[in-house]
């Protein structure tokens, strides 16, 4: 059992079949495996929500939350789309976008703080740590920092570009 208390962005690197009980012991869902990538935003909105989630399912299941600590920004800032992205939420705490290609893929410099989860194997530059992709790597990219991601050879690129408001 485990409690969530802040915004967060869910990230599915693997997906599995589910069930979610609550703390009152009973079930609350069953859910069939998402999609590999699957990503969303949830907005708590100051109300703990406490639950266990059991795989059910023949395979692992991965997924990253990125927890959004702190007050929603009073003044967020205008976060411009990545060309080629695919838009996943844009709200006042984070923008969230998928990058898939089947080339290199560089990340321009924003003015906020971002993280960036690999759904694949591969190299990340740009950055002084950490160059080594792989699926579920999560990396920090300070506001004003360019990064590339580049593919594992045949596999392409899959990236969840979280950017903080």
């Amino acid at each position: 059992m485990h409690t969530h208390e802040n915004d967060a962005v869910h990230i599915t690197v693997q997906g599995s079949d589910i069930r979610e009980t609550t703390p009152r012991g009973w079930w609350a869902s069953n859910h069939a495996a998402s999609p590999d990538g699957l990503t969303y935003f949830s907005a708590l909105g100051g109300k703990p929500y406490s639950h266990q989630i059991r795989n059910t399912g023949s395979r692992e299941t991965h997924i990253v939350s990125v927890e959004l600590l702190g007050s929603t920004p009073v003044n967020a800032r205008v976060l411009d789309a990545l060309p080629g992205s695919e838009k996943i939420a844009d709200n006042p705490r984070t923008r969230v976008e998928r990058l898939k290609s089947d080339s290199a893929v560089a990340v321009p410099p924003s003015p906020a703080n971002a993280v960036l989860v690999s759904l694949r194997a591969g190299t990340l530059s740009g950055l002084e740590v950490g160059n080594a992709m792989s699926p579920g790597s999560v990396h920090w990219i300070p506001a004003g920092t360019a990064v590339r991601a580049e593919g594992a050879p045949g596999s392409g690129n899959d990236l969840i570009y979280v950017r903080l408001r």
